[in-house]
């Protein structure tokens, strides 16, 4: 006998943190993510391994990839958040959303909540 599901307790006011890097910044995390010192797939496993998940996707009307990481589970402390970052290519897209995260905020997506949420 087929068992159901347990439905999915659905996040209230799931927000989209608004992180925009400037142009410096963009070029300043393009090298970062591009060093030798550590690859982006060491920081793809790093950000899983801290509870998070990727996902990439074609942004047809802006031409561009965006990646998003989403904190997965209800003890988590960006759960009900997502945050992106965009690139021309998927590697650079990986590469801005591992920056933000890893860099720019530390991991900690809560800042400024009335500016920093779309």
């Amino acid at each position: 006998m087929a068992q159901k599901k347990a439905a999915k307790k659905q996040v209230k006011d799931w927000r989209y943190v608004n992180y925009t890097l400037s142009k410096s910044e963009r070029d300043i995390a393009l090298e970062w993510g591009r060093s030798e010192a550590v690859s982006l797939w060491q920081k793809c496993d790093e950000i899983v391994a801290g509870g998070y998940k990727i996902t990439l996707s074609e942004d047809k009307m802006n031409k561009c990839v965006t990646a998003s990481l989403t904190a997965k589970g209800e003890e988590h402390e960006n759960y009900g958040m997502t945050l992106s970052g965009k690139g021309a290519s998927t590697e650079d897209a990986l590469i801005m959303v591992a920056y933000k995260h890893l860099v720019a905020l530390e991991g900690n997506w809560e800042f400024d909540e009335e500016a920093n949420y779309g």
